[in-house]
């Protein structure tokens, strides 16, 4: 047994007595209340995963449609608005989950989240992210109460978060191999997430609902403008709103604006925190672009400065989902993608609600923006289309769509 076995082994080890309840169990509501319902997600930092438990607990509390408790596996700390009906937790006031520290706090995460669920009398819990999966499957050891159903959610792209050659990626995919197939279903938010599953060898059922947005609350903040960080009002206004990590690809995107610097004047404003924040402002120097792009950081409300945009930009290398191109849609800007892998060409209809280019390829992504840059009709076409495009997500249609989910696996 090597010692990546051996530390699976270790985690998966947990004896019966010790872990009960399935933290992802569906179980019959009595009769005379309210649906409990839970969440467990890794922390509710900036994220897509994060934002969409906070956008279904928020909806789920008022319509009345259920109590909702969220489980943060590190800190109550929120970066989303909250309803104050939700009820938030914290398996640890905060806590480096990342890399194999993080596999090792697992076991006893598990534990915490079946004390949870038993506490407040939970009859089902949906699970967000890997971390949050993995505790969720380890709480359950012993049969099944009647009606219990395992329900865990993927929200990226599986191969790329655990990539080969790496400890952290082949712990990961040891641990996905040893322990999805648990589930009686994994949430999948697009087709493509849905695949990457595959190739882990997991073959639990992988319903695929997107990604809920509530499009009433971003266009409502939308119009609470002016956002402040534009620093002219006479150029086209470019706008790129996600982490700064390598996923997101602004390094490409700085690339094609340089190109584009040479055919017309612009500003740019990225929107978000990440790691390569000053290796990206070096960049942003070594390019000569100090003039066009300037770093908003991480804003209470980007909604504002996006409807003050002319044209969002989603330059990434793959995407589990891509809430902030819905968020674009839902304000009816004109949206240019790169066609990576996962979900933009699924949510941009091919090409028919927003421009597609090739992933990975500045030049493209400079022609792409040359085009929508300087065609105002294509501009409002794409806008246009994009506004319809995102009713298809709202957060009442795809609400209902988990809660049928819920529904079904009680009824089991």
């Amino acid at each position: 047994m090597d010692s990546l076995q051996l530390i699976v082994a270790l985690l998966l080890a947990t004896p019966i007595d010790e872990l009960t309840i399935i933290a992802a169990g569906m179980v019959s509501a009595p009769i005379g209340r309210a649906l409990n319902l839970g969440f467990v997600i890794n922390r509710l930092h900036g994220g897509g995963a994060e934002r969409v438990v906070c956008t279904l607990a928020n909806h789920y509390v008022e319509k009345d449609l259920a109590n909702v408790h969220i489980l943060s596996l590190a800190g109550k700390r929120c970066f989303f608005p909250l309803d104050e009906r939700v009820h938030l937790d914290a398996v640890w006031d905060t806590a480096d989950i990342q890399g194999l520290r993080g596999f090792i706090k697992t076991r006893y995460a598990a534990r915490q989240v079946q004390a949870w669920r038993e506490e407040n009398n939970l009859d089902g819990v949906i699970s967000f992210l890997p971390r949050a999966n993995f505790a969720n499957i380890l709480s359950y050891r012993g049969p099944r109460k009647n009606g219990e159903s395992v329900l865990i959610s993927q929200r990226n792209i599986t191969t790329e978060i655990y990539p080969l050659g790496s400890l952290r990626g082949s712990l990961g995919r040891m641990m996905i191999r040893c322990l999805y197939n648990r589930a009686d279903q994994i949430i999948c938010n697009s087709p493509e997430t849905a695949t990457s599953l595959t190739v882990m060898g997991v073959n639990a059922p992988r319903p695929v609902i997107p990604n809920p947005q509530d499009l009433e609350g971003i266009r409502k903040m939308g119009n609470e403008g002016p956002s402040g960080i534009w620093r002219t009002q006479d150029k086209p206004r470019i706008i790129a709103v996600g982490r700064l990590i390598p996923q997101k690809g602004h390094d490409i995107l700085l690339q094609a604006l340089r190109r584009l610097k040479d055919d017309m004047d612009f500003e740019c404003q990225i929107v978000g925190l990440g790691v390569l924040r000053a290796q990206l402002e070096q960049q942003v120097q070594g390019l000569g672009l100090s003039g066009h792009v300037h770093f908003a950081g991480w804003l209470d409300n980007p909604f504002a400065a996006m409807r003050e945009a002319d044209v969002f930009v989603l330059p990434s290398r793959w995407e589990g989902f891509g809430n902030v191109i819905v968020e674009a849609m839902a304000l009816g800007l004109p949206i240019i993608a790169t066609n990576c892998k996962g979900s933009p060409d699924w949510i941009l209809q091919e090409g028919q609600s927003g421009l597609l280019v090739n992933s990975e390829d500045p030049l493209a992504l400079y022609h792409g923006l040359r085009q929508i840059n300087t065609d105002p009709e294509l501009r409002q076409s794409l806008g246009e289309a994009a506004q319809k495009r995102a009713e298809d997500f709202a957060v009442e249609r795809v609400g209902e769509e988990f809660l049928s989910l819920i529904t079904i696996a009680r009824s089991k």
